[in-house]
C-alpha cells in the first residue's frame, strides 16, 4: 500500500520534471529567437542612423548570444528570477 503510494508519487514527480525540462528547453529556444530578433532590430536601427554606433548592437547581440550558448541554465534562471521579481512588483502595484 505505502509502496504503491510512493511509486505513484515518484511517477508524478518524474512527469513533472520531464515537463519542466521541456519548458526550459522551449524557453531557451524562445530566448535565442528573441536575441536574434533584437540583433536584427539593432542592425536595422544602425542602418537608419547612418552608421553611427554601427558595431554596438551587433556586439551586444553577439555577447548575449555567447552568454546564452555558454551558460543556458544560468541565463534561464536569471530570466526566470527577473520575471518573477517583475511580476511581484507589478502585482503589488495593482493592490
Amino acid at each position: 500500500m505505502v509502496e504503491d503510494a510512493v511509486n505513484s508519487a515518484a511517477g508524478r514527480l518524474r512527469a513533472d520534471i520531464d515537463r519542466f525540462r521541456e519548458d526550459l528547453r522551449r524557453l531557451a529556444q524562445d530566448l535565442a529567437g528573441l536575441v536574434k530578433a533584437v540583433k536584427g532590430s539593432g542592425r536595422s536601427a544602425t542602418a537608419r542612423m547612418g552608421g553611427r554606433f554601427r558595431d554596438m548592437p551587433e556586439a551586444v547581440g553577439d555577447k548575449v548570444g555567447s552568454a546564452i550558448d555558454a551558460r543556458p541554465v544560468a541565463v534561464i534562471g536569471t530570466a526566470f528570477a527577473a520575471g518573477l521579481i517583475a511580476g511581484l512588483l507589478m502585482g503589488s502595484r495593482r493592490d
